[in-house]
């Protein structure tokens, strides 16, 4: 009976654990992928599309791989964040990466590439990240613009830089090396292989032209 009792007591707080969890990535009032709405809904009249390939690890603490679930991004004209849903990724290793194709529809602007939010799952223990990318990018008018690849790996925290996640809860933020871990962020232009991979999983690419402009941190 006792055993029965703290079965059904950790699922409780492993669930109560992904639900509080969840409302810290923020999942509520979040935008889909430009690239995941219904086929042939993407409109480039009054919104322009920028796209970048997103791959992250933990060198620190590889069981525990960092899950995206939500990127935000902000306007450097008006401050507005606009945060975008990420549904799953493209490929992935097991304790290895993540790989994600990222796409925003956004006005014509200057933007940043704020917070990276997501989890890390195993068996009852979740860790949670929020870590900003800071990279700057401009979308001109109606156009379909590749941004770059961005490289997250999360490894042992020095003194003096940000960490990954939260302190708490205290155990699942210290087994999945987020309390004292940091995300090194990388930008790079893998276009030859990212732009061709993004028009062969989304069809709709083919009609238009897709420009370069690698953001910068």
């Amino acid at each position: 009976m006792n055993r029965t009792f703290r079965h059904v007591n950790s699922v409780m707080v492993w669930v109560l654990s992904i639900v509080s969890i969840a409302s810290f990535c923020g999942c509520a009032g979040m935008n889909p992928m430009a690239l995941e709405s219904e086929p042939g809904t993407l409109e480039l009249t009054s919104k322009s599309v920028g796209l970048f390939t997103l791959m992250t690890s933990n060198q620190y603490k590889p069981n525990y791989e960092p899950d995206v679930k939500s990127i935000e991004v902000i306007s450097q004209g008006t401050g507005e964040a606009a945060r975008y849903r990420v549904t799953k990724p493209h490929s992935q290793e097991k304790e290895h990466c993540f790989e994600y194709l990222i796409s925003v529809d956004l006005p014509p602007g200057t933007y940043t590439v704020g917070d990276v939010a997501g989890l890390s799952p195993e068996f009852l223990t979740i860790g949670s990240f929020r870590f900003p990318v800071g990279a700057s990018f401009e979308l001109p008018p109606n156009a379909v613009v590749y941004l770059g690849h961005v490289d997250m790996v999360n490894r042992k925290l020095n003194e003096g830089e940000q960490r990954s996640g939260s302190i708490f809860p205290l155990i699942d933020q210290g087994v999945s090396g987020y309390a004292d871990g940091t995300f090194d962020v990388s930008i790079s232009d893998k276009s030859n292989a990212d732009i061709p991979l993004f028009e062969q999983t989304y069809p709709e690419l083919e009609k238009h032209i897709i420009t370069k402009c690698i953001m910068k941190r």
